[in-house]
């Protein structure tokens, strides 16, 4: 595995530090995502899928800055478990995700197969995935309040209220405690 520098180092070479993603840079997202998941006490392997849990595109993110074919440089760089927890981030169905929580099962958005996993791989997704759409959704929810955007700004707290009542059950004390304290005091802020 790498050192944090290297890691950096690698997704500069990848050019997260060029691409757009949520009023900032890719780069700054990934890192802000992995901060939130080393804050909430995570395992490093999760922290370190938070680092790159965008890297190969996603269902809602399309830009890929590596293709799946060189899944092998990141298994080098952050190991086979973070790599994996990464390489499932990306290429997951969220939709049936969120609908399958009491499943342990996971839908491939690119060609339709099926992929069993255990519960604690669908606990780490779910805390990599509350990390991403609470960093990102933190930044935007700012800017809707400061171009006073209440109507865009109510539907994005619903969006992450939707989201955090889904999983709530399966995510650290740590992360429902963050979404309270940042969150619901924006919204209420805004009305």
């Amino acid at each position: 595995m790498y050192s944090e520098s290297r890691l950096l180092a690698l997704l500069i070479d990848l050019n997260t530090n060029s691409l757009s993603h949520s009023h900032g840079t890719l780069i700054d997202h990934l890192q802000q995502t992995y901060k939130l998941l080393k804050q909430w006490e995570n395992p490093h392997y999760v922290c370190l899928a938070g680092l790159f849990h965008s890297i190969y595109g996603t269902q809602i993110y399309k830009k890929q800055t590596l293709g799946l074919e060189k899944r092998d440089i990141i298994k080098n760089a952050i190991g086979i478990e973070a790599e994996y927890l990464a390489y499932l981030f990306c290429i997951m169905d969220r939709g049936y995700f969120y609908n399958n929580l009491t499943s342990n099962k996971l839908r491939n958005s690119q060609d339709g197969s099926y992929i069993l996993i255990s519960e604690e791989t669908k606990r780490n997704l779910c805390e990599v995935l509350v990390a991403n759409e609470l960093e990102q959704q933190k930044r935007k929810m700012k800017k809707l309040q400061l171009d006073n955007n209440l109507l865009r700004l109510s539907l994005t707290m619903r969006k992450l209220n939707t989201i955090m009542s889904l999983v709530e059950s399966l995510i650290s004390t740590q992360a429902n405690k963050y979404f309270t304290d940042n969150f619901e005091k924006i919204y209420s802020n805004s009305l």
